[in-house]
Parts: structure tokens; C-alpha cells; sequence
């Protein structure tokens, strides 16, 4: 139950069924509008943005404007809709700035959202103290509101750990969402995506586990280990209804939930493939387990080089073609002992 003076119906389990992410549909039809529209099409969750960094809001036509409120999250949980916020790691810096986006967080709980997600993307690069200093500072809020859960959102190569900001992401949250849209994965048949982002996940995960056992302060700051929710593309002007509808038959058989990215952009026919897919998307099911590329039986497609989604920093270092085998002995100078 959602932990607020609101009494709400059971709301489903976390990060379940099909959600969607979104930063300006709220804004132009309101709270109400929007709720009954994401309950029109089956979603169970909804993930929308609160700011940029330390600046609230979401940027219309030069504007910034307040995305989510109150308002939209009781709207949302009077419809059975976990409400989530997420926001963009575009940090300076300095500390502040940090814990400024940390507050703002933290205010989007003290309205009743379910939990937060960062986009990380904007931390790449910078040291792995700030990633900690962030992460830290944003499970230390979570922890104040029972029911609540952290989750990351990236890039679903994980392999780059020249900084290993990856492996504090994946120390701190509960939920990792690997952005399978951006880049090559546009390009690839759902199937392989889900698998590709999987095995680095589990890489990740494996390496993570492993650093713990020689160094306490890299152990995981939760109780559960950090599940994986696949996010699939439903905008730009190649994506079909069809191609929806292969990314959510293809994550079903594994997954308890998954997300699209985005809302507004959706193509023709693309909500009713969303409402008939939800529908299958049933709680407390049994799902067969993923762990690397091979159980997935997607077509099996090598990634050409010229495409890598992340460029090495280092010339030398290439990422490995399809079928995809992860080395979980990778290490870097800045990692835990």
C-alpha cells in the first residue's frame, strides 16, 4: 500500500506490467487527463520527468516548466498507476549542484511518487566519487519513505569501466533500466537488444559481487540485488506498432515489467498494441530466467564496429561482436580493490 494520508486500492508490484516514460504530455493535457489516459491504455506505471540536474522542471519551447506535482501523482494512484519521477544526472561539478538534484528528488517523494530513477547519461565521464556522492545521497533519501525504490537508466553497454561509474549505480539502486533505443540498438531486432542488455547487466552484476568479497565498501547498499527492466523504443519515425509489439512479445517470457520511451511519440496503432500487451502482462507469474545472450533466441546478427553505441575511449579496446560473451575479469585503475 502507498504510504501517504491517501488511502489507494492495492497498487501493482513495482516496476510491473508496461509503463512509459514521459517529460511533456503531463503539461499540455493536465493531471487528471493524463492519469485517465495512461489507465485507457493498460499502463501500470509511469515514469515522468521532475528535472534536469538542480533545475526543476522540463524545458518546453524555451520554458521551463514544473512536469510533476501532487496533484498528478494522486491522480495516477487513484487509477492503480505507480507513479515514478526521473530526472537527468546533467550535473556541474561542484557538490551542490549534486545535492541540489538530490532535494529535488526527495520533494517529488514527500508527494507520494513510488520512487525515482536517475538518467545517468550525464554523469559519464565524471569521477566515481560524484556518481557516489549522488547515488549515496539519493538511497539515503529513498530509505526515508517505506515502499519507495531507486532506480538507474543508461546505455545498455556496460562494458566501458574505465571509471566503473556503472558498478555504483548498479551498488545503490534496486531497478537498472538499460535504454535499449539509442544508437545501434535502434538497428537491432528486439530480441538481440533484451539479450545484449542483459549479459552486460549480468557482467556488471557478476563484477560487482566479485569486488565486494576484497572490499566491503563495494558491496551492495541494498537488501535485494538490483533487478533489470528492459525499456523499449516507441518513438522516431522508423519505429512501427509491430516493432512495439516484438519488444514486448520478446521481454514477457522473462520480465515481471518493462517501459517504453516515449510518451507523445507513439505510432499509429502503437497504444492498442501497448493495451493488448499490458493485458498479458500478468502479476506473480512464473518467468523463465535470463542470464546471457544465448537463451534469448533472437536472431543472432553480428553488431557492425563502425556502430558501437559507446565508442572506446582508448584505441585498442573493441567491443565484442555477437554472440556476445562478457569479460568479468575487465578492470580499471579507479575500481575497488
Amino acid at each position: 500500500m502507498l504510504l501517504t494520508s491517501t488511502s489507494y486500492a492495492q497498487l501493482p508490484p513495482h516496476m510491473s506490467g508496461v509503463g512509459m516514460f514521459t517529460w511533456q504530455e503531463t503539461v499540455k493535457v493536465g493531471d487528471t487527463a493524463f492519469a485517465e489516459e495512461a489507465k485507457q491504455h493498460g499502463l501500470s506505471h509511469v515514469i515522468v520527468k521532475s528535472h534536469d540536474g538542480s533545475t526543476w522542471g522540463t524545458k518546453m519551447d524555451g520554458v521551463w516548466k514544473p512536469a510533476v506535482g501532487r496533484g498528478l501523482i494522486a491522480e495516477l494512484h487513484k487509477r492503480n498507476i505507480r507513479a515514478y519521477t526521473y530526472f537527468t544526472a546533467r550535473l556541474a561539478s561542484d557538490d551542490a549542484n549534486i545535492d541540489e538534484s538530490i532535494k529535488l528528488a526527495e520533494r517529488t517523494l514527500e508527494w507520494g511518487a513510488d520512487g525515482v530513477i536517475v538518467d545517468d547519461l550525464g554523469l559519464f565521464g565524471k569521477s566515481r566519487e560524484k556518481w557516489i556522492r549522488l547515488f549515496a545521497g539519493l538511497r539515503t533519501v529513498v530509505n526515508k519513505y517505506p515502499g519507495t525504490i531507486l532506480g538507474a537508466s543508461a546505455f545498455p553497454h556496460l562494458m566501458r569501466w574505465d571509471d566503473c561509474p556503472w558498478n555504483v549505480a548498479i551498488q545503490y539502486s534496486d531497478y537498472f533500466l538499460p535504454q535499449n533505443y539509442w544508437r545501434l540498438f535502434r538497428e537491432m531486432e528486439p530480441e538481440l537488444a533484451i539479450a545484449y542488455g542483459q549479459s552486460n547487466f549480468d557482467a556488471l552484476r557478476s563484477y560487482t559481487e566479485s569486488a565486494c568479497k576484497k572490499n566491503k565498501s563495494a558491496c551492495k547498499k541494498t537488501k535485494e540485488p538490483c533487478k533489470l527492466v528492459p525499456v523499449g523504443m516507441s518513438y522516431g519515425e522508423k519505429v512501427t506498432a509491430e516493432q512495439i509489439e516484438t519488444f514486448l512479445l520478446s521481454a514477457k517470457p522473462f520480465y515481471a515489467g518493462v517501459s517504453l520511451f516515449r510518451w507523445g511519440t507513439v505510432p499509429e496503432g502503437g497504444w492498442d498494441v501497448i493495451k493488448k500487451m499490458a493485458a498479458q502482462y500478468t502479476h506473480n507469474r512464473p518467468l523463465r530466467q535470463i542470464s546471457s545472450i544465448d537463451i534469448v533466441r533472437g536472431p543472432q546478427k553480428p553488431t557492425p564496429p563502425e556502430t558501437q553505441p559507446l565508442p572506446p575511449k582508448k584505441p585498442g579496446v573493441a567491443i565484442s561482436p555477437f554472440p556476445y560473451k562478457p569479460d568479468t575479469t575487465a578492470r580499471c585503475g579507479a575500481c575497488p580493490p
